[in-house]
């Protein structure tokens, strides 16, 4: 009897000795809150209480600047403690520009792509979302019209004072990039022809915003000529607002340049906001307004438009000619032509037809006959897909009689075409109709969609 009592203990004990450390192995693996208990950070898998404290080995928010070190530990894609108590992957640039260069500025605590010159030392942001290296850029800061001289080594401490030194150093030195610094004073306007020592280059505005920095062409001059030259010629612009001179586009492409503009205003020139014949084109996320005659004019070109805001163009908000080809989608067309005008004043596609995907044109004036307005007809020539427009006569549109801008009517330069946000005016002509969108952002650089589908028009309303 006794030695069966010995080995019921002995037994007992074992079960023990086994069980406690799958117990206690538990209480160290498993999902805990803010009141649970744990050992380390790896117990505490709740984003509101990522931190196991030592003291009472139970799990809370993170303290910022105390628990950096605990969510690197416990989590290294978000090795930083945010303002709301939970890991986050950044607070500051710096975070991010050793993680990944594609990805070197933190918005709302997340690692993302630059979209600002603001967003990087270098005061230059690279068309991939990274940051161009200070060692790569030349710069140009008239001083608000007060800078002299050209003996200067277009460094950020010794900037050059016009556009036409940075080019001069570009083509004797190799540097391609040149961001110039906002200024009060609008810098001259520049020619740029493809020479063999001329292939490629990219000219950023250095500010938040494109009307920090102005670009202005004299009489005859547009403000940014690129013309292909001897050698094939491949131009970048961002950031920067543009204006041609008398009998002149804002920016005009010809003889087989490449040209990229993206993030910039055109307005007020002497003939179209850009002119391009002959050209590989690129327009996006831009503002073309008050060009005494089209927005884009566009001739034997191949062409890229997305993003954009058009509106208020004297004669016309896209125009082509001759053969050309490419896509057209996300635009918003508004108000383009006049009274006493009889060309198409939204968007000519001319002789060939070219397709226009998830746009909105409307309000576009012309004269009919008797000399009544009409806002019939606003497009002539294209094919439509998902085009929310007013006039009554294109086919293939979707026909609204309504669109809430946020300020459509007013002095030109602050009209905004911005989507008004939980109108249902655009609920029902615009909101979460694109189903599958062949644009990943929009004039923001806000992802597309931020519902279940993507919004027609160059805004998607978040």
């Amino acid at each position: 009897m006794m030695s069966s009592l010995h080995d019921s203990n002995r037994t007992l004990r074992g079960l023990a000795l086994v069980l406690f450390p799958v117990a206690w192995l538990t209480a160290c693996t498993s999902t805990t809150d803010s009141s649970g208990s744990c050992r380390t950070v790896a117990n505490c898998l709740l984003d509101s209480s990522p931190i196991c404290d030592a003291a009472t080995l139970s799990c809370r928010a993170c303290t910022m600047g105390a628990d950096d070190t605990a969510c690197k530990n416990g989590r290294p894609s978000t090795p930083r403690c945010g303002p709301q108590g939970s890991c986050v992957a950044c607070i500051t640039n710096s975070d991010c520009a050793s993680r990944d260069l594609r990805k070197p500025t933190c918005r709302s605590n997340a690692c993302t792509s630059c979209r600002t010159s603001l967003d990087c030392q270098s005061k230059l942001c690279s068309a991939d979302g990274s940051c161009a290296p200070v060692s790569e850029v030349l710069y140009v800061d008239n001083k608000n019209g007060s800078c002299t001289g050209s003996d200067h080594r277009g460094s950020v401490d010794d900037a050059f004072c016009t556009l036409q030194d940075a080019l001069t150093a570009v083509t004797s030195g190799g540097k391609t990039r040149i961001s110039v610094a906002p200024s009060s004073k609008a810098y001259a306007a520049l020619k740029l022809t493809g020479t063999d020592t001329l292939t490629s280059l990219t000219i950023a505005g250095g500010g938040s915003k494109p009307t920090d920095t102005r670009i202005e062409g004299a009489s005859g001059e547009s403000a940014i000529a690129v013309i292909g030259g001897t050698s094939k010629l491949s131009v970048s612009i961002r950031n920067l607002e543009l204006q041609g001179g008398s009998g002149k586009a804002g920016v005009s492409c010809e003889m087989g340049a490449e040209l990229s503009v993206s993030g910039v205003r055109i307005h007020d020139s002497g003939t179209d906001g850009i002119f391009a014949n002959g050209c590989t084109l690129s327009v996006d996320s831009s503002q073309l307004f008050a060009n005494k005659a089209s927005g884009l004019l566009i001739s034997g070109s191949t062409y890229s438009l997305s993003n954009l805001m058009i509106w208020n163009n004297t004669i016309v908000g896209i125009a082509f000619g001759g053969s050309s080809s490419g896509t057209m989608r996300f635009l918003t067309v508004y108000g383009n032509g006049t009274q006493t005008g009889s060309a198409t004043p939204g968007i000519d596609c001319g002789a060939s037809p070219l397709v226009v995907e998830h746009s909105i044109v409307f309000d576009n004036l012309l004269r009919a006959s008797g000399g009544n307005i009409s806002l019939d007809q606003q497009l002539t020539g294209c094919m439509l897909s998902n085009v929310v427009t007013n006039d009554k006569v294109i086919s293939g549109s979707i026909y609204k009689t309504a669109v809430d801008f946020v300020q459509p009517a007013g002095d030109t330069a602050s009209i905004d075409l911005h989507l008004i946000k939980d109108s249902p005016k655009n609920r029902d002509c615009c909101v979460d109709k694109v189903q599958q969108s062949p644009v990943s952002y929009d004039f923001d650089g806000t992802s597309r969609p931020q519902g279940p589908a993507a919004d027609v028009g160059a805004h998607e309303v978040q």
